[in-house]
């Protein structure tokens, strides 16, 4: 769970793109510097980073990131993962109180976050964890993998044998 949940970013790069958020680009980035990827480009942790849900994310990604590097184990960082993402706020004020409730020490990741280095050296090492996905969820419509998650509506309706719904006679916008 966790891998694929830090990695709802990618690094722009001459290769792939980069800005806004794209599942297509996701996976170049993805075969080109993640999981398997051979001979990465120079590029790959040097870019603008683009997060699939923005800046918050990429901030809260940069915080449970460093508490996986950090924690002695993973019951710790699982408990401080829960603890943050709970507070549903993803931000730094609530490292301390989850921090504390995970026998994690705070400073120490409050220091990681706030480090350019050490926040590409957790990118590094949840890319080579991270199997190629165009985002979370993955979408399924009759067990084929959707390119463009915005497209569920319409695949499932293309998919569906049955009477129509009258959902399916609606233009729908993502």
């Amino acid at each position: 769970w966790y891998q694929r949940r830090v990695h709802g970013a990618y690094y722009e790069t001459k290769e792939c793109g980069g800005s806004p958020y794209s599942p297509t680009i996701r996976q170049c980035w993805d075969t080109k510097c993640g999981l398997g990827s051979v001979s990465k480009p120079s590029d790959c942790f040097t870019g603008a980073k683009v997060c699939q849900h923005g800046e918050r994310e990429c901030e809260a990604n940069r915080v449970e990131g460093c508490a996986v590097l950090l924690a002695k184990n993973y019951v710790d960082y699982m408990n401080f993962v829960l603890c943050y993402e709970v507070k549903n706020d993803c931000s730094t004020s609530s490292i301390t109180p989850c921090a504390i409730s995970s026998r994690l020490d705070a400073e120490s990741i409050k220091n990681c976050t706030n480090s350019p280095l050490a926040n590409i050296h957790v990118d590094q090492y949840f890319a080579k964890l991270t199997p190629p996905h165009p985002g979370t969820p993955t979408v399924y419509v009759n067990g084929v993998e959707l390119d463009d998650p915005s497209t569920l509506l319409h695949e499932v309706c293309n998919a569906y044998t049955g009477k129509k719904p009258a959902g399916c006679s609606r233009k729908m916008s993502i």
